[in-house]
């Protein structure tokens, strides 16, 4: 009996270990708008990257805030991801409500790099620079059918004195492939 409860231990560990593996998220370096106009509203991205580097993903360059933003200020990063040559929902929907609080929390996913943007409120102009900040740890272990074509939502809601209620968004795509 002892020897049964021990094989199948060993077996489902096997089984646990071949369902993972080592993956690396291959980035595209620039953010784009997915705003309906395809423009910036919060903060310019232009200057700022992903870069994927040997054993983990960096955010480099600057963030020039374009709007006043103050709190409540609404974040949800989603996700979706290419299944038989269509895009469809991924695994990722994380809403902050106010991501003026949500940033300062350390057990946020986000919090690696939101501890290095300013705190609330910021104003029009402010310039926010990330010089090689480390944004994530690789190789990551994942599921293997994670492998494949993603991309990375990152939509806010806030309000500008000026403006009123303003919506952003930003997506950079990204590839995950096995180490």
């Amino acid at each position: 009996m002892k020897l049964l409860i021990l094989f199948l231990s060993i077996s489902m560990k096997i089984k646990f270990l071949n369902s993972f593996g080592e993956f690396i998220p291959i980035m595209e370096e620039d953010f784009e708008s997915c705003t309906s106009d395809k423009k910036y509203h919060r903060a310019d991205l232009s200057n700022f990257k992903l870069i994927t580097g040997k054993d983990r993903v960096f955010a480099n360059g600057t963030v020039k805030f374009l709007k006043n933003i103050k709190s409540p200020w609404k974040v949800n990063f989603t996700t979706e991801r290419m299944v038989n040559g269509v895009w469809q929902k991924g695994d990722v929907n994380r809403v902050m409500d106010d991501f003026c609080i949500s940033k300062k929390n350390p057990s946020e996913p986000s919090y690696i790099v939101s501890k290095y943007i300013k705190d609330c409120p910021i104003k029009a102009g402010d310039i926010q620079e990330f010089k090689m900040v480390p944004t994530s740890v690789l190789p990551a272990y994942l599921p293997s059918d994670y492998r494949g074509e993603w991309r990375f939502y990152a939509r806010s809601t806030y309000s500008d004195s000026k403006d009123g209620q303003v919506e952003d968004c930003s997506v950079i795509s990204l590839e995950v492939m096995q180490k």
